[in-house]
């Protein structure tokens, strides 16, 4: 029996399988979603290899003197290999869509081969990875008529006494946004203040670094105005306003001064741990830039569909993610830095206080819906 093409169907599904280990941090996977798909590549793998030496054995084996005794058994053999080929070929097609999928959430690592890359380099591999993706496609929808969610939720008739449902879906929506983009604005604090405590230098440096993540999530946006992108009217003015706080603080505690007063003890976090916490914190804003901001529907919603969808974002979108960067910041912060924020100083936790103020301040007074 040629058997090649056989083979060349598992090699090609083999090496799908392994790239996408370059997935694992994607954004767009589930828990333990890559793993499975391995692990049911590994099964046909185990069909393959015992029922292909089979037939080869018993009839196709060039110069092969055995006679076919067993037709049935033969039969048998030739239709698992028959029905190995039709699985690996639609696993195969699942793949393509499943990195499909994928992609669109793998943002790029800044932190490659063991070195962080220079912004401008890290900018343009950021746009043009938007570009491929999420801007793309938002052309394409822009040029078909398509809105967003906020332009729905803008055109909800909350004037009408009667319509109840729609006030009812516009604040569920409201509300859902308010809880998502605070959430992870409570994710960018953390992320000052590992920093903060990790660095025994001044302000400035971290400063600097939330400067960098400035111009890193302004590449988020999905069409470049402010007027339609969470991610630049709300995401971007909250880092600036962090970068102020810092300023008018003036220079910052020592780390050890602020975690273990018992002790001299500096503190490091190394870019590719940095780079490792940032990656998780921008993915959700990317996240929620396309929950909201990407042009998906064609027409008007209704307003029982419009409510489901405020839960649908946060028990079924996002909840799993956000518990998944809230596990990597924790871990981070308690066995990397050794810092618990019961121990900062007066001072910086008055300092956590104000940034988580202003998170609250931004996200209610200055509204994207308005």
């Amino acid at each position: 029996m040629d058997d090649l093409e056989v083979h060349d169907l598992w090699k090609k599904l083999i090496t799908r399988l392994k790239e996408f280990d370059n997935y694992k941090r994607s954004g767009s996977v589930k828990e333990g979603e890559i793993e499975k798909l391995q692990e049911k590549g590994l099964r046909l793998q185990g069909g393959l290899f015992e029922n292909l030496p089979k037939l080869n054995e018993e009839c196709f084996k060039p110069h092969s003197k055995k006679k076919i005794t067993n037709v049935k058994q033969l039969n048998r053999v030739v239709a698992d290999i028959e029905s190995l080929k039709i699985d690996m070929k639609r696993q195969i097609e699942y793949l393509d869509k499943c990195e499909e999928r994928f992609q669109k959430y793998n943002i790029p690592k800044r932190y490659q081969n063991k070195t962080k890359q220079p912004l401008n380099i890290y900018v343009q591999r950021l746009n043009e990875f938007m570009e491929s993706t999420w801007r793309k496609q938002t052309k394409m929808n822009r040029a078909k008529g398509y809105f967003n969610l906020i332009e729905l939720m803008r055109m909800i008739d909350l004037k009408n006494p009667s319509s109840k449902d729609g006030l009812f879906a516009f604040t569920s929506l409201k509300n859902s946004l308010f809880k998502l983009g605070t959430k992870i604005s409570t994710f960018l604090i953390d992320y000052v203040f590992l920093l903060v405590v990790a660095s025994n230098a001044s302000h400035r440096i971290v400063s600097l670094s939330l400067s960098e993540l400035k111009t890193v999530i302004e590449c988020l946006s999905l069409e470049g105005k402010i007027c339609s992108s969470l991610a630049m009217s709300h995401v971007v003015l909250m880092v600036e306003f962090f970068i102020k706080a810092l300023d008018l603080e003036g220079p910052l505690l020592n780390s050890e001064k602020s975690v273990d007063k018992g002790g001299d003890r500096v503190f490091y976090l190394s870019d590719e741990i940095e780079d490792y916490v940032v990656h998780h914190i921008i993915i959700e804003v990317l996240r929620l830039e396309v929950s909201f901001c990407s042009p998906d529907f064609p027409m008007m919603l209704t307003n029982d569909v419009l409510f489901s969808m405020s839960r649908h974002l946060v028990d079924n979108v996002f909840e799993e993610k956000l518990k998944k960067v809230e596990d990597v910041i924790t871990v981070v912060r308690k066995y990397v830095i050794q810092f618990e924020y019961d121990h900062l100083s007066k001072e910086l936790k008055c300092l956590r206080k104000v940034l988580g103020d202003g998170v609250h301040g931004l996200w209610t007074q200055q509204d994207p819906i308005c």
